[in-house]
């Protein structure tokens, strides 16, 4: 009877954090839907960060290989 009770103290527990969690992303959907344009431009920020990196790196070992 005991081990019952656990079981079921666990779902409720475990539960209630996901209802919490649900709670927690559908405001942070909400919050990238109403910055969708801000959001878009800190993507296109980090795209092309990643972008130039890879450009410099690729630039950098070939200064390398050929110095």
């Amino acid at each position: 009877m005991k081990k019952l009770q656990n079981v079921k103290k666990d779902h409720d527990k475990r539960l209630t954090n996901l209802t919490k969690n649900q709670k927690v992303d559908k405001e942070k959907a909400e919050l990238i839907t109403l910055n969708q344009k801000l959001v878009d431009s800190a993507i296109l920020a980090i795209q092309s960060a990643i972008a130039n990196q890879v450009i410099f790196f690729k630039y950098f070992l070939i200064n390398i290989v050929y110095v």
